[in-house]
C-alpha cells in the first residue's frame, strides 16, 4: 500500500485504481448530501481533507453518481463566496464515479481531467458549468456544478 506522504498524481491514480468496485463507507446522516464525496477522500486518501486547497497536491477530488454508463446528478465544484472561488483548485480534478446499488454506495471508476483557466468561460457558455443553490440547509448559498451533460459531451467516463 502506498504511504500518505506520496503526494505525486501516479500515487493517486494507483490509489483510484485500487478502490475501483470497493465499496464507499459512508457515514453520518442521510441528509447530508455530502456525505459520499467524504467518504470517497477517505478511501481514495485514508482521510478526510478540509480547507480551501485541493484535496490532494496532484488533483481535487469530486465524486460523481452514476447509474450505469450515465452520470445522474450534477457534479459540485464547491461554494461560492467572497473569500472563495471553487475553480481556483479544480486545475486538475478526480472524477471518482460512484455507483449507489440498494443501500451501499461503490467507486465505478475515475476520469483525471485537466482545466485551463478559459475553459470555464467556455464551459459556462455552453451550459456545461451552471450556478446554483449549494444545498446547504437553511443557507442562501450558491455553487457551481458541472452537469451530467458535461460528462457525455466530453468522454469523461470511468475507465
Amino acid at each position: 500500500m502506498l504511504t500518505l506522504d506520496d503526494d505525486t498524481l501516479a500515487a493517486l491514480l494507483l490509489r483510484a485504481d485500487a478502490v475501483r468496485g470497493l465499496r464507499v463507507p459512508v457515514r453520518g446522516p442521510e441528509t447530508h448530501k455530502g456525505r459520499i464525496g467524504d467518504a470517497v477522500e477517505r478511501l481514495v486518501l485514508g482521510r478526510q481533507h478540509t480547507g480551501k486547497s485541493a484535496d490532494h497536491p496532484a488533483a481535487e477530488l469530486k465524486s460523481v453518481p452514476v447509474e450505469g454508463e450515465r452520470v445522474v446528478e450534477r457534479c459540485k465544484l464547491g461554494i461560492l463566496s467572497v473569500r472563495s472561488n471553487p475553480l481556483e483548485k479544480c486545475e486538475r480534478i478526480l472524477f471518482v464515479f460512484v455507483e449507489v446499488r440498494g443501500q451501499d454506495a461503490f467507486v465505478a471508476g475515475h476520469a483525471l481531467v485537466e482545466f485551463q483557466p478559459a475553459a470555464w468561460l467556455a464551459l459556462w457558455r455552453s451550459g456545461h458549468l451552471v450556478e446554483t443553490a449549494a444545498g446547504v440547509s437553511g443557507l442562501e448559498t450558491r455553487g457551481l456544478y458541472l452537469t451530467p451533460r458535461f460528462f457525455h459531451d466530453h468522454g469523461h467516463w470511468p475507465r
